[in-house]
């Protein structure tokens, strides 16, 4: 039985279809609808959520033209239009020809302000739409996305996202970004990271690539991990075709873990995750760090991630020495001097950058 599975998502999308209804009902609504009207147009809104989300950003599209219509208007012909009280619907009666057909060539550029309201450093692009963010050591950033998807970084992530007509794809090139995922099932949100590729429709999850290392927590649904036939490199931007030759297909529900390098086997890698684990390794999201009995070795390796304070153990004896604590993210001096009083260790501070970690000699 062959794994190889199409996550590409590439289904037929109605969304151009409803755009063209919600311009024909903003039309219709304009003039006097009669009665059966209004009950065909109120029908038409709830039968589909989609529905009534197009019908108000077109609505807002319209009402912008209908604001660059008033400086149409005012400035250039100096006369002000009859009936200027303002409507939620664009009143295309008092419209001449030229101001409508400048309208529509402005609609193309306008509408993709009103319906990705939130995009922040992207680019349009002819098939959709494609941003880039990243994050500096210590820095967790937060992004809304246009679907209503949430992301959050972690310290020294970089990440690529292009929304198209098939598919929510995104490229996490380095680090770490927990995924509160907008449900849409005929667009998949499919996140790839070096020689694998993780896809939901709508459900919380991180996903960390480290060190060519995998690292996929399931927070809420369900996702489906593969493994890709060559590994995403650079700049590298997502590619819903290229996804879809991945194979290994690895259901991963709420409260799984799934750790996966070149020498592990996916299915014997699935762990599940206890609540009070979960809250200690997505601590990072409130700006916390939770460590509880966790080996020294694995603690500075994680608190390296968030400064640029080198904290290096010179003593071999101490790598397995058992800590805990709660700190928040970047608070060095809280952290080596809870090292110093409670675990006997010595800290020497060797750079403004650089520390040293050994066991601290008893002095006779």
């Amino acid at each position: 039985m062959s794994n190889v599975i199409n996550i590409s998502g590439k289904e037929y999308s109605r969304r151009p279809e409803i755009e063209a209804e919600a311009r024909a009902w903003i039309i219709t609504l304009d003039g006097s609808p009669a009665t059966d009207e209004l009950a065909e147009f109120q029908a038409w809104l709830q039968s589909n959520p989609q529905h009534r989300q197009i019908f108000d950003q077109t609505v807002a599209t319209w009402n912008a033209m209908d604001r660059l219509s008033e400086v149409y208007f005012n400035r250039f012909e100096n006369q002000p239009r009859a009936g200027s009280t303002r409507r939620s619907i664009l009143p295309l009666r008092n419209y001449t020809v030229g101001a409508i057909l400048a309208g529509l060539f402005l609609f193309a550029g306008v509408i993709t302000l009103f319906l990705y309201p939130n995009i922040d450093n992207g680019v349009t692009q002819a098939d959709g739409i494609s941003m880039a963010y990243s994050t500096a050591i210590g820095e967790i950033k937060t992004v809304s996305l246009p679907d209503g998807s949430k992301l959050l970084l972690n310290s020294n992530t970089k990440i690529d996202i292009s929304f198209n007509e098939a598919a929510r794809l995104v490229h996490l090139g380095e680090g770490e970004a927990y995924f509160d995922v907008s449900h849409a099932i005929d667009k998949p949100f499919i996140v790839y990271a070096g020689k694998y590729v993780v896809k939901a429709t709508g459900t919380a999850f991180s996903v960390e690539i480290l060190g060519g290392e995998l690292d996929v927590l399931v927070t809420e649904g369900r996702v489906e991990v593969a493994t890709l036939q060559s590994p995403a490199t650079g700049n590298e931007q997502p590619d819903s075709s290229r996804i879809a030759d991945a194979d290994s297909l690895v259901p991963l529900m709420q409260g799984q873990r799934i750790i996966l390098n070149e020498h592990t086997d996916m299915l014997e890698s699935i762990q599940r995750v206890a609540p009070e684990s979960i809250k200690k390794n997505l601590a990072w999201r409130d700006g916390m760090l939770m460590f509880d009995n966790d080996p020294l070795d694995f603690v500075i390796a994680e608190i390296n991630r968030y400064t640029k304070v080198k904290i290096m153990i010179t003593d071999s004896t101490i790598r397995d020495m058992r800590f805990g604590g709660y700190f928040r993210i970047g608070d060095v001096p809280v952290i080596l001097a809870t090292m110093e009083e409670n675990y006997g260790l010595k800290v020497d501070r060797i750079a403004d950058n650089l520390v040293y970690l050994s066991l601290k000699q008893d002095i006779d």
